[in-house]
């Protein structure tokens, strides 16, 4: 029976231990009685332990993947507790420090200077990312060690700082220096539990919503090992991927991989879509001879009936909302490889069913179809501004160019251009707080914590725009586009005209993975300025409007015409 509208919405906002059972119970291993799933989990946490506290892989050349890599086999072979803590062992020596070992005793906090690593967010590894993350090294008062349990009675202590030499190197570490081993996106097994293992320990220490997730990060860990264990080729590795941070909820989260691409598909024809009354819409086509009509709605395709083309895709795609969700399984409805056909079954206004084969030619994107960024209507003295598209040098200009209007439509259905969120001290009479951003900061593997700061804005120098401000938003609204709403929010009297915003902000932030796996994350946590939650609540508007399926035969731009109708009743000041 096909997916009901109903339970497809379900998908997104599920908790996250009942998204992970819906999409992978039937293909992971059962962890509780598999003691050495239990033994490589353990050992999980202790290499991404050291990993990223222990001071000596900061400045020292060594290779910790391969000391994983080798001890994988041996911990796999390991018939005793005690083989299994030679294996250990063997790992951990390959520091060449003699106080991270296995063993249950450790030395206690020792008063001294001492140096230890510090990371407030975790620095992008691909792209220039944002520069507000970093790992440095800080003084601490104590020499200290941390004891972790590794199960059948094997621990191992691992050291969190050292001394502070005069001649220790004053290099702030960064990983950046992760191998891709992109030499293939099939990596050999022991290199995809690496990948799982490299994963887990990004994002248990800086993913900033695990408050949202509830215990399903630690569970995943045994649980998804045999799903990257048993990929058969690299799209069953690349689905590993996405379905392992599907239950995070965040539209920011996204997978790049040829497995990832070869199944989902990059290019689409060149149709626009929306989701519109409880229908997947056209609401652009590129090129009219197509036969394809404006309203027309997709009831298939390649032969796969839409709500299960939905489904499927629902299933695999993060979304921080119902309607984040609803936004990412169009977006890829019609995906595929360059230039091959995609068979579409259309209803059109007449409620006529036809077929008609396309060619993906296009990104398998939704595009913005706009006519203008920024212009003025003489006749009701109303002005307009499409944040998503004036770029940050064009945004003084096309305001000067709207400032005598007695108001001002502020077009925020898509993501912004940087810094849009200034325009917001245009009109403010008082300083506020607009946002809270929590970032996770790592000083001990055992004790994080989260640096909270808010972020404010007072008025413009050059004056207040006197007149009324309405906002215009809706799902495509996210990342920078929320954040301008929430700078919008906490001035005075700006109106939010559409519907809900998509639920998702963070300055995003990337991992690589073997394969040539790139993983993208939200890097930190985003509030309102009064400390309400957004992600995976987004912004609601103060006047509910949406485009209709007869809205788009007809060529309009209704939740525009809605704004403007609404201003038109307004009195100015």
């Amino acid at each position: 029976m096909p997916l009901q509208r109903r339970d497809f919405m379900r998908l997104a906002c599920a908790a996250p231990a009942a998204c992970f059972s819906g999409s992978l119970s039937a293909q992971t291993r059962p962890p509780a009685s598999d003691r050495r799933t239990g033994r490589l989990a353990a050992v999980a946490r202790l290499w991404n332990a050291v990993k990223y506290f222990h001071p000596y892989l900061a400045y020292r050349p060594t290779d910790w993947d391969a000391a994983l890599l080798r001890a994988i086999p041996a911990i796999e072979g390991s018939a005793s507790a005690r083989d299994y803590e030679a294996a250990v062992a063997r790992m951990l020596a390959e520091l060449n420090d003699s106080q991270t070992r296995t063993g249950g005793d450790f030395p206690p906090p020792a008063p001294g200077k001492a140096r230890l690593r510090f990371h407030s967010g975790y620095a992008a590894q691909r792209g220039a990312g944002s520069p507000r993350y970093y790992s440095r090294f800080e003084a601490a008062e104590t020499l200290e060690f941390h004891r972790m349990e590794l199960g059948e009675g094997v621990w191992a202590v691992v050291r969190v700082s050292e001394p502070a030499a005069p001649d220790a190197p004053e290099w702030n570490p960064d990983f950046t220096r992760d191998r891709r081993y992109d030499d293939s996106p099939y990596p050999d097994r022991e290199k995809r539990i690496l990948a799982w293992f490299r994963l887990w320990g990004v994002l248990r220490y800086f993913y900033p919503y695990h408050s949202l997730l509830g215990a399903y990060w630690d569970g995943a860990l045994p649980s998804l090992l045999g799903r990257f264990e048993d990929a058969k080729d690299s799209v069953q590795y690349g689905l590993a991927v996405l379905e392992a941070v599907k239950p995070l909820n965040d539209t920011q989260v996204a997978v790049f991989h040829p497995g990832v691409e070869s199944y989902l598909g990059t290019f689409a024809p060149g149709l626009d879509l929306k989701w519109i009354e409880g229908q997947t819409v056209v609401t652009h086509v590129f090129d009219r001879r197509s036969g394809v009509e404006l309203g027309d709605a997709i009831l298939a395709v390649d032969g796969e009936d839409v709500w299960a083309r939905r489904e499927r895709l629902g299933r695999l795609l993060s979304a921080s909302t119902p309607q984040a969700l609803n936004l990412r399984v169009t977006q890829a409805l019609l995906g595929g490889a360059f230039e091959s056909d995609a068979r579409i079954a259309f209803r059109n206004a007449e409620g006529l069913r036809r077929e008609l084969t396309l060619k993906r030619t296009f990104r398998a994107t939704r595009a913005l179809r706009r006519n203008a960024m920024a212009y003025v209507d003489e006749n009701l003295n109303l002005g307009y501004l499409d944040l998503v598209r004036l770029r940050p040098d064009q945004l003084a200009g096309a305001y000067r160019l709207v400032a005598e209007c007695r108001g001002i439509l502020l077009d925020l259905r898509g993501n912004p251009q940087p810094n849009s969120w200034l325009i917001a001290s245009r009109f403010t009479r008082s300083h506020g707080t607009a946002a809270l951003v929590d970032r996770p900061e790592w000083r001990h593997p055992a004790r994080g914590s989260q640096r909270t700061f808010d972020q404010t804005f007072g008025p413009s120098s050059e004056g207040r725009f006197p007149g009324k401000v309405v906002a215009l938003m809706n799902e495509e609204t996210f990342g920078l586009g929320e954040h301008t709403c929430l700078y919008l929010e906490a001035a005075e009297d700006v109106t939010f005209i559409g519907s809900p915003t998509n639920g998702t902000d963070g300055d995003p932030t990337n991992l690589v993975l073997p394969g040539g796996v790139t993983v993208v994350f939200s890097g930190q946590g985003i509030r309102h300025g009064d400390g309400r939650r957004l992600q995976g609540v987004g912004l609601t508007p103060h006047v509910a409007a949406s485009p209709t399926i007869a809205g788009i035969r007809a060529g309009r731009d209704e939740v525009l015409e809605q704004a403007i109708e609404w201003l038109k009743r307004y009195q100015a000041v």
